[in-house]
């Protein structure tokens, strides 16, 4: 979805993962710092959710793994762009261990991933993979520097592969 801040993207989008989502299932969303505290009060509205089902993952990335197991149960899971980056192979390595439930992805401001070959971009395609419910991206400026922006996010939502070695990279 892409429109002008202040549009409803938030809410259209918890929307979109409440109606398209499998019993169970859990989100996944990526979003600039900023972004967190809007993202819980619109759960909180729509849905009375607070700290019980939402999660912000604000560890140092050594610390990620155990902070994402011992907050298993969580329904959402919310992480800032520079957080995914550090810790993509923790954040992977707990998607994988606990798909059985389902994921769904949504990348808030997703010309964060404009550069096809940035660790941002490769970050949040390898964690796609993981997500086979639905996956939405948002934002008000989908091209800044032109239609080649749009390459990466197309293949966030359409799970394209990444290479072998690229993949191997992050887990490791």
């Amino acid at each position: 979805t892409f429109s002008v801040p202040g549009a409803g993207k938030t809410s259209e989008a918890i929307c979109f993962w409440l109606f398209h989502r499998k019993e169970n299932e859990r989100l996944f969303i990526a979003l600039p710092k900023v972004a967190s505290m809007s993202w819980k009060h619109e759960f909180y509205e729509w849905l009375g959710w607070g700290e019980n089902e939402i999660l912000i993952l604000n560890k140092p990335a050594n610390q990620m793994r155990s902070f994402l197991f011992e907050n298993s149960e969580k329904k959402v899971f919310l992480v800032n762009y520079h957080k995914l980056r550090g810790a993509v192979s923790q954040i992977a390595n707990f998607m994988a261990t606990t798909s059985s439930e389902g994921w769904s992805f949504i990348l808030d401001e997703s010309h964060y991933v404009k550069n096809n070959t940035g660790s941002t971009s490769l970050a949040a395609r390898q964690l796609s993979s993981f997500a086979d419910g639905c996956r939405l991206i948002m934002t008000g400026t989908p091209a800044p520097q032109g239609p080649e922006d749009l390459q990466a996010q197309a293949e966030f939502l359409q799970r394209l592969p990444l290479s072998e070695e690229k993949s191997r990279n992050l887990i490791e």
